[in-house]
């Protein structure tokens, strides 16, 4: 059976859909699969629209999307296709681990310096937020319970260039 429900809360379009239909006034912006329209959003608003998620500006360096204190090497991210001298990525707080120790170095994994801002408890997890060297504005990052961490506090942040997504 077909049917079309419509509903601006996310978690319930999430639950009861087989596709989504995301539209920003009046437009489609992507239909998919629950679980390919939060790992993959093709643009800035659905990335922003479907969960929480970090919105960065890069730009292209040779192999590399550079973000100022930070490169991600493009051969991790699903990039096909030219790419523009300024690039749009999506990042979703569960896809930087924070630390106390630098982590070994592992492909498709950038390790930073960072220092958290400020955080809030939820409970089922914490949500940071961090300042990643030269960087205008913090990113979020989701930490289990047990990863606590002080405002104020150096840490080393992991970003997983695998979950990272081009959008535009």
């Amino acid at each position: 059976m077909t049917m079309v429900y419509v509903t601006h809360d996310q978690s319930e379009a999430m639950v009861t859909s087989d596709r989504i239909a995301v539209m920003n006034k009046g437009r489609v912006e992507q239909i998919d699969v629950p679980y390919e329209l939060y790992r993959r959003p093709r643009t800035r608003f659905v990335a922003g629209f479907i969960g929480r998620t970090n919105l960065l500006t890069g730009c292209l360096r040779g192999p590399d999307l550079d973000f100022g204190p930070f490169r991600l090497p493009l051969h991790a991210l699903a990039a096909a296709g030219e790419l523009p001298a300024e690039v749009h990525v999506s990042i979703r707080p569960q896809s930087i681990q924070l630390s106390r120790e630098r982590p070994p170095q592992r492909d498709q994994h950038v390790s930073l310096d960072a220092t958290i801002e400020r955080r809030s408890y939820l409970g089922e997890s914490w949500d940071y937020h961090v300042s990643l060297g030269s960087m205008p504005e913090s990113v979020r990052v989701s930490a289990r319970p047990c990863e606590v961490f002080e405002v104020g506090q150096r840490v080393h942040a992991e970003i997983d260039a695998s979950q990272v997504t081009l959008v535009q």
